[in-house]
């Protein structure tokens, strides 16, 4: 018993931490694409 709850909460951490990620990798595309915007506003 203890030990699916081990794997419960490892789950749960692995899912939080692609989260993060998957977080991080909009913000980081929506980033690039708002530099890429302004350059195309500067020519």
């Amino acid at each position: 018993m203890p030990f699916i709850i081990i794997l419960v909460v490892i789950a749960l951490i692995v899912f939080w931490l692609i989260g993060i990620y998957n977080s991080l990798v909009r913000l980081r595309n929506t980033r690039q694409n708002a530099f890429a915007d302004i350059d195309v506003q500067l020519r």
